[in-house]
Order: C-alpha cells, then structure tokens, then sequence
C-alpha cells in the first residue's frame, strides 16, 4: 500500500481541540485514544 506522509504539528492538533473540533483525520485512532485519555493538549 501506498502511505502519504502528512505535515502535522502539536500546535495544529492543540489549535483544534481547543476549538472543540476532532483532529481524528489527521492521527490513527490508537493516538487519539491516548491524547483524549490522559487529556493531554488541554
């Protein structure tokens, strides 16, 4: 299979959480799962 490589950052993902929108296109689940959990980024 072919993979495309996305440019993400901390901040993006801290940027759209904080505006109450899901960054779950942009991580795998399992590390959505993780960041949600231990309610990092907050």
């Amino acid at each position: 299979p072919i993979l495309t490589q996305l440019d993400i950052s901390a901040t993006k993902i801290r940027d759209l959480l904080k505006k109450g929108e899901s960054p779950r296109y942009l991580l795998p689940d399992s590390v959505l799962s993780i960041i949600v959990e231990q309610e990092l980024y907050k």
